[in-house]
């Protein structure tokens, strides 16, 4: 297995630091650590490890922060191995408890190299599970989707419980206006021919002024998973593990609600996808997340214009090969762009009938 220099020496760094760690269950160290399986992404690297005792052997997981220039105002504020961590270590005893709803047990960190180490989740992606949502699929991979989405409700109200819920000035929706206005920089640099080109203009002053009518200590915030969605969400047997917590930080509860409503919303535009099974999935995640507290007008129009600028930027710069997909991008791209130029401000789609 070829691997790149600075990525075999991180590696080698965290296999060391293993075989001198007592895991709890096992009271020791463990005798071996293999290499099974490297994985490279845009924001990070991950090498899932094998560790050996005696009793038998235990599937780990190390992630290494990449300083991605999407993610630079992220990764060079804060560790984020650290962050991770962190909040994992917060969250794994949280979650003990609770059927159908977990994330990965944190191991060990090594800052200095910016990685840490968590336990590996058997598991499909629930994203690769969508297609349950499709015409022709029967009914009982459906019902299994179904409950998947329900304990995602139910994940994210533990979740927000758990690192705390409560109240904030109107100061804290800076950072969700400033992510949005590095999409619509993205939008604008892209100079697609059906975007007006005073849309980033118009939309930014547009979220100003929505974010002076926010009284103080009127936003609801607690932490934020920041990317909460089902490629981050794995589906096993006995429910789902959360994972991925870069960037991690407190900001208003609609910003993580919002994300996965805003993933309904596209999935509609599928051509494959059954609308009405889209809905039935919505519902049950809002069934599991249970009462949605009473977010102010101007604080829910300034999350979803963020998601729907996130969304309408995808829909830009990631295109798609296959012809389906080719359809469902260009329909995002309509439902998202007409939103920000003629319904934002009047309707406020995705917490509809909530």
């Amino acid at each position: 297995m070829k691997i790149e220099p600075t990525l075999k020496k991180k590696i080698e760094i965290v296999i060391s630091a293993l075989k001198s760690y007592n895991f709890p269950v096992e009271n020791k160290p463990p005798s071996y650590v293999d290499i099974l399986t490297i994985i490279r992404r845009p924001f990070s690297n991950s090498v899932i490890l094998m560790a050996g005792f005696v009793s038998g052997s235990r599937k780990l997981i190390m992630k290494s922060v990449v300083h991605h220039p999407v993610n630079k105002a992220i990764t060079e504020t804060e560790n984020q191995a650290v962050v991770e961590f962190d909040i994992l270590t917060k969250l794994y005893p949280l979650f003990q408890d609770m059927d159908g709803c977990s994330v990965p047990e944190p191991i060990l960190v090594l800052p200095e190299i910016e990685t840490y180490v968590m336990e590996y989740v058997e598991g499909v992606l629930l994203e690769n599970e969508l297609h349950a949502a499709n015409y022709l699929t029967s009914p009982k991979k459906f019902n299994k989707l179904q409950r998947s989405f329900f304990n995602c409700g139910r994940w994210l109200k533990r979740f927000q419980e758990g690192t705390g819920i409560h109240y904030a000035g109107p100061e804290v929706l800076d950072e969700v206006i400033t992510r949005c206005d590095q999409q619509l920089e993205m939008i604008e640099y892209a100079k697609d021919k059906k975007c007006p080109t005073n849309l980033r203009e118009d939309v930014m002053l547009f979220l100003r002024e929505n974010q002076a009518l926010v009284k103080n200590d009127e936003v609801i915030v607690s932490g934020r998973h920041g990317d909460f969605g089902p490629w981050n969400i794995i589906a096993e047997k006995h429910g789902i593990t959360v994972i991925d917590y870069l960037g991690y930080r407190e900001a208003p509860i609609a910003v993580d609600l919002l994300k996965m409503l805003m993933n309904f919303d596209n999935d509609e535009k599928a051509l494959l996808t059954n609308s009405a099974r889209i809905k039935e999935l919505k519902q049950a995640f809002l069934e599991g997340y249970g009462t949605v507290q009473h977010i102010s007008e101007s604080v829910m129009i300034i999350c979803e214009t963020y998601h729907r600028a996130a969304s309408l930027e995808s829909a830009i710069n990631n295109k798609a090969m296959r012809f389906h997909r080719s359809i469902e991008r260009k329909r995002i791209f309509k439902s998202n762009l007409q939103w920000l130029i003629n319904d934002r401000g009047r309707e406020i789609k995705l917490m509809h009938n909530v």
